[in-house]
């Protein structure tokens, strides 16, 4: 194929000389930041969904809301997350791990997910809206 029987043309001095001038003359690129949205906090993190079931929703009557958060967070980050992200104010956290369980399907073994959750009291007067 001609393609790979063509020769490399060696270069010349004058043409490294012009690539040295180029590359010195070109401004650095500055990196690209990302835009900090309104609903990023610095504990986004910790809180990775909140809980959308009917036992969530009945909770959320009594000021208390389920999420889903990082294995391996605490109750204080727990805390800090919502205050932070939604601008209540949290009275109480309570934590709950579900455990990994073993499922079987369609002949195949394996294991659920082991999952964090966080079911975190707010003040009487305030309120989230995750279900509107």
């Amino acid at each position: 194929m001609a393609l790979f029987s063509k020769k490399k043309e060696e270069r010349t001095a004058t043409d490294t000389q012009k690539a040295v001038t180029d590359a010195a003359t070109k401004k650095p690129t500055q990196k690209k930041r990302a835009k900090k949205s309104v609903a990023t906090s610095v504990f986004a993190h910790v809180l990775m969904a909140p809980v959308v079931t009917e036992k969530a929703y009945m909770l959320s009557e009594r000021n208390k809301y389920v999420f889903r958060v990082h294995p391996r967070a605490t109750k204080a980050q727990v805390a800090k997350a919502v205050a932070d992200i939604y601008g209540v104010t949290v009275t109480k956290v309570n934590m709950m791990v579900k455990k990994q369980q073993n499922t079987s399907f369609r002949g195949i073994k394996g294991t659920t997910k082991r999952q964090k959750k966080a079911v975190v009291t707010i003040d009487a007067t305030q309120k989230i809206d995750l279900f509107e």
